[in-house]
């Protein structure tokens, strides 16, 4: 999550639709008062030593003080491998990465008027980024590759709508305002790139390149009509109904 009061938007990130990649990108133009809060320990080598290094997520029950001087400690045990274990037993945060808009504006109303933004992507991409994270995130967080290919999503797709986790990809309610509405700017994961450097243009900045964070196999190039079997797309479809017509993804019938 970024709150930026310098360039007035918030970016609240949804789940399986690259957003630690726009949020890496977004957090290069922020000001030093703006709030970054940390991503993964492996994605926040991207931005260590930039413009973008998280801030102002501390919990205020913390005097000022002390909240400069965790954070700071926090960045410092990130560049050093053999201390990252301590990350875990650190500090509690008032501003957490997938926090719903409506938290943020509870707790700095003064930025309701501020654009929210988000990215998305078809339900039936995040289904299957989900299930490919959910398999090989132990990989991934120990330095290396996510599965490319799609095998063995079928699978596990199964598994994840069994026990009903599949939901954790369902966005839309982190992206109502106080008044329950979806006023957030979405952009799509296939269009990112375009869609950031349409954003830097209107704040009047310079373009950021987009980093590749968490890139495992491209889901938005899978068809998921060759691979996912027809009782998961009408379970997807169920799930996911509201998403399909609010962001208008075309839906598999």
């Amino acid at each position: 999550m970024i709150l930026s009061h310098r360039h007035r938007f918030i970016f609240i990130k949804g789940v399986k639709v690259a957003g630690t990649s726009a949020e890496i990108a977004l957090s290069q133009i922020c000001g030093t008062d703006d709030i970054i809060t940390p991503v993964t320990r492996r994605d926040e080598q991207h931005r260590l030593g930039s413009a973008g290094e998280p801030r102002n997520y501390t919990a205020h029950f913390y005097p000022p003080i002390m909240r400069r001087a965790f954070e700071r400690r926090y960045l410092r045990l990130l560049k050093k491998p053999q201390d990252r274990s301590l990350l875990g037993r650190l500090h509690k945060r008032r501003f957490t990465n997938h926090m719903a808009l409506r938290e943020v504006l509870r707790l700095v109303p003064e930025a309701c008027d501020y654009q929210a933004i988000c990215v998305e992507r078809s339900p039936y991409a995040k289904v299957m980024s989900f299930a490919n994270w959910r398999r090989h995130n132990r990989t991934y967080m120990r330095g290396g590759a996510l599965q490319q290919e799609p095998s063995g999503l079928v699978e596990s797709i199964d598994e994840y709508l069994e026990d009903g986790s599949v939901r954790r990809v369902l966005n839309v309610e982190r992206y109502r305002n106080l008044q329950g509405q979806v006023l957030v700017r979405p952009w799509t994961t296939a269009n990112l790139e375009s869609e950031l450097a349409d954003f830097f243009r209107s704040r009047g900045v310079a373009p950021v390149p987009l980093p590749r964070a968490k890139q495992g196999a491209n889901s938005d190039s899978l068809d998921p009509a060759r691979i996912l079997r027809g009782d998961q797309i009408a379970a997807i479809n169920s799930i996911f109904a509201e998403e399909f017509e609010l962001f208008g993804w075309p839906m598999i019938e």
